[in-house]
């Protein structure tokens, strides 16, 4: 070829220069034909927040852990990667409210009247009792009257329980189950209230000699909320959720992690 004979030096670096172009110009078309296709395939995908707390919960106690295996079933049948993040209480409820994220991984319908922005999926995760901590037994035969006059410790955000506590109740907030038992242990406070999920925290208390009180003073059920900016998927979801409990695979994962939680 005369562009590559030595006679022709300029006309062979004008073919190397030829070359590199067509190549540049082939990885273009390539890339422009690939990278797009590879977007439109992408799954889209959903973010859902918790409490710190509760995430530090997913991965303490594997019999609480389900509920994200659950949901990101149900997200991934409809098409969805789920993506979970974690902030504070009062927090995760206001990232979830603005939009920030797509929503809240699990609540109860406490929740609903100050964020009215967030969705409730109308398919029941759980149930979960909340119970009295105390350093003797206490008659709850009257309800949540028997905590009259008394001072509770809670955890900052649980909203059931700013709803229910009678006036005369002296709430100290908590941040964390550590700081929520300390509080009983150095006579803070009277009580402490907590849910039956946290059983390892629970555990630990009646190593120091704190009584979990059998009867629940309420049973809150909880279900998966999502900003209003993705309501065409409330009832999607909903769905997607009961069916897998027609199907089994909601019991299945839930044995699963009772047997792996001991």
């Amino acid at each position: 070829m005369p562009c590559l004979s030595p006679n022709y030096l300029p006309r062979y670096r004008l073919c190397l220069r030829s070359v590199r172009d067509r190549l540049a110009s082939l990885f273009l078309v390539v890339w422009l034909v690939f990278v797009p296709l590879q977007l439109v395939y992408a799954k889209p995908s959903i973010t859902l927040a918790a409490p710190d707390i509760g995430a530090e919960q997913l991965k303490k106690d594997k019999k609480g852990g389900y509920v994200l295996v659950i949901v990101t079933e149900a997200f991934n049948r409809l098409g969805y990667d789920l993506n979970f993040v974690s902030f504070p209480f009062e927090r995760s409820l206001k990232m979830a409210d603005s939009g920030f994220v797509d929503g809240e991984l699990v609540r109860s319908p406490s929740i609903e009247v100050q964020y009215p922005n967030l969705m409730r999926v109308p398919e029941r995760l759980f149930s979960v009792d909340l119970v009295v901590v105390s350093r003797s037994p206490v008659d709850l035969t009257t309800g949540w009257s028997a905590l009259s006059g008394k001072s509770v410790g809670w955890l900052l955000g649980v909203k059931a329980i700013q709803n229910h506590t009678p006036e005369s109740v002296h709430l100290t907030a908590a941040i964390n189950t550590t700081q929520l038992f300390g509080l009983l242990n150095k006579k803070r406070v009277d009580y402490v209230l907590s849910t039956r999920v946290f059983g390892v925290e629970l555990l630990e208390a009646k190593s120091h000699g704190l009584i979990v009180n059998d009867e629940a003073l309420v049973t809150i059920s909880s279900y998966t909320y999502l900003h209003k900016k993705h309501k065409q998927l409330v009832p999607k979801l909903a769905a997607t959720l009961a069916e897998m409990k027609k199907d089994g695979t909601f019991q299945r994962i839930i044995e699963e992690y009772k047997r792996e939680g001991g």
